[in-house]
């Protein structure tokens, strides 16, 4: 099945690892250099320490192309997100591996 294969990650208040307090946002076009997948600690407001799958590089994305906005919807909708943001077909995952259908960001 597609879903499983391609991976998205929510875009939230924040970037994953930063501490800022807006999210990157996708470029106007994919980056020379595919974002790729990471695992990385994340400290909650209650003091929890979790780990979460993250974009590396969010602003690598570039728009998601007409022909790939509906599947890109289902995709982000599987995850409970309201719509992807971002697209790039080379976008790796936490191996470093190209993911067959891209990867895309999405947004709560």
């Amino acid at each position: 099945m597609k879903s499983l294969i391609s991976i998205v990650v929510i875009a939230g208040g924040c970037a994953l690892f930063s501490g800022c307090t807006t999210a990157p946002m996708p470029g106007d076009a994919y980056g020379v250099v595919a974002p790729q997948l990471v695992m990385g600690a994340v400290k909650l407001k209650n003091g929890q320490t979790i780990k979460r799958l993250g974009w590396d590089h969010p602003e690598y994305f570039g728009p998601v192309p007409r022909d790939k906005k509906a599947y890109g919807l289902r995709i982000c909708k599987s995850v409970k997100a309201r719509k992807a943001i971002g697209y790039h077909p080379r976008a790796k995952n936490v191996r470093g591996q190209v993911l067959k259908y891209g990867g895309y960001y999405c947004i709560r």
